[in-house]
């Protein structure tokens, strides 16, 4: 079932997040976080020197040390501009992403289970998705959604869309209104369900 928004959103203060400069949020498991990410996380807090990025702390602590050692290597000082957030239930995972201005779904590994959840808050996603599987579904929600605007097709274009919705009050609210009136048929969609059952039987003729 579709997630519900906090009757009253909660401010970033409430959440102890920085009340100031444009928020992002990649709440996808550090381990997800390829080498070539880096470059796009790069070039949006070069560009954006006011922005912080929120990922999600890690059930092993070693792995937030790896990834911080990696961002500050290859990113120096920028790389203080890295938030990771405890994990929490869902309800305060969704108000979490409400209070945030974009989320970026990293490549070429990207989200499936957060993502989905995150659409009822109509934040707008960037996502590059490539030809394999795991880096297009959040392409696939957009799709169903018909928003077309935060899709990226190269490293350049997924910073660029980035930085002018970070830029673009009016088309951040454009995109989450669009989102959000059709978050519900993605959540209820079963076109894929009569292929599924016809893989399985055709599995157990076989």
């Amino acid at each position: 079932p579709a997630p519900e928004l906090p009757g009253r959103p909660h401010t970033r203060r409430q959440l102890g997040l920085p009340g100031d400069g444009p928020l992002l949020i990649c709440p996808q498991s550090l381990f997800k976080l390829m080498p070539q990410f880096d470059d796009a996380l790069h070039g949006i807090l070069q560009a954006c020197p006011t922005a912080h990025i929120l990922l999600p702390q890690a059930k092993h602590a070693g792995q937030v040390t790896a990834i911080s050692q990696r961002f500050e290597k290859k990113m120096g000082a920028l790389a203080k501009r890295f938030i990771y957030f405890p994990r929490r239930s869902r309800s305060e995972f969704i108000a979490l992403v409400a209070a945030c201005d974009v989320m970026l779904d990293p490549f070429p590994v990207g989200g499936g289970i957060t993502t989905w959840d995150a659409l009822v808050t109509g934040i707008p996603i960037v996502t590059w998705p490539g030809e394999l599987m795991r880096s297009r579904l959040a392409w696939s929600a957009l799709a169903h959604m018909d928003v077309a605007t935060t899709v990226a097709h190269d490293l350049e274009s997924y910073i660029a869309i980035t930085l002018r919705l970070l830029a673009d009050a009016e088309e951040r609210t454009a995109v989450r209104r669009a989102m959000s009136a059709q978050a519900e048929s993605v959540f209820r969609d079963v076109r894929a369900v009569p292929h599924f059952i016809a893989a399985v039987e055709q599995a157990i003729v076989v």
